[in-house]
């Protein structure tokens, strides 16, 4: 039942059979998937006010350009002959355009919207597209934080649940929701394999911050690599 039980689960619930631990790891299991919900409760909870400001906005833009501006311009007309200003000029004008030709707003915003799912459906351009949305200054510190944190407590609790750590960190990878993070982790496993560390590639790429980077080579080099992610 894929639909219920991710991949994730699978692997760990097989391991602690085999390692004969099935009660502890599927404790694990239960902690870990309420995390993840807990992570995307703060998500949701953190991007309530930025959408509420942009639908405030967009409100106040349409009142703008189809309710004031019109009146302005009626006004202005039948008190001033003289040339208005530039500015003042660009936002009738705009008005206007919208108001008369709101079905082109329409194609435009649809074409726009067209082109971002097709665009995300590309290999690069999913790539371009998670790597913006760590980027976005409204939202971006937020996603990246979380993405972190994500990837830090997946692959901290297959690697502490017995599962192979190849495994490990293929399964991470796929669960990062991210492409960005996901190839990071992939050219870590392809460093792993060839005798590589997991550190090595992380720190190339810019999503992982130097010391997350260092506590992860610290945890290579000792041993104890599931704790040290779990202290991120």
């Amino acid at each position: 039942h894929p639909r219920i039980f991710p991949p994730l689960a699978h692997n760990m619930v097989r391991a602690g059979e085999m390692g004969g631990l099935l009660d502890t790891i599927l404790t694990r299991v239960a902690e870990y998937l309420e995390s993840i919900e807990n992570i995307k409760e703060r998500i949701t909870s953190a991007m309530r006010y930025p959408i509420f400001v942009t639908f405030m906005a967009g409100g106040l833009t349409a009142a703008l350009i189809f309710f004031i501006l019109p009146q302005m311009k009626s006004l202005f007309a039948e008190s001033l002959h003289a040339e208005l200003p530039a500015l003042t000029q660009f936002m009738l004008d705009l008005s206007d355009f919208v108001r008369f030709r709101f079905y082109v707003v329409l194609i435009i915003i649809g074409a726009l919207i067209a082109a971002y799912y097709l665009l995300q459906r590309s290999p690069k351009g999913g790539y371009l597209v998670d790597s913006l949305k760590l980027r976005f200054p409204v939202s971006g510190k937020l996603f990246h934080k979380i993405s972190l944190s994500r990837f830090a407590r997946t692959l901290a609790l297959l690697a502490n649940s017995g599962v192979p750590i190849l495994d490990s960190l293929e399964m991470t990878g796929k669960t990062a929701q991210n492409q960005v993070i996901e190839k990071a982790v992939e050219e870590a496993r392809s460093s792993l394999k060839e005798g590589g560390t997991i550190a090595g590639p992380l720190k190339e790429c810019w999503v992982f911050p130097p010391m997350m980077v260092n506590m992860i080579s610290v945890g290579e080099q000792t041993g104890a690599l599931d704790q040290m992610l779990n202290k991120i």
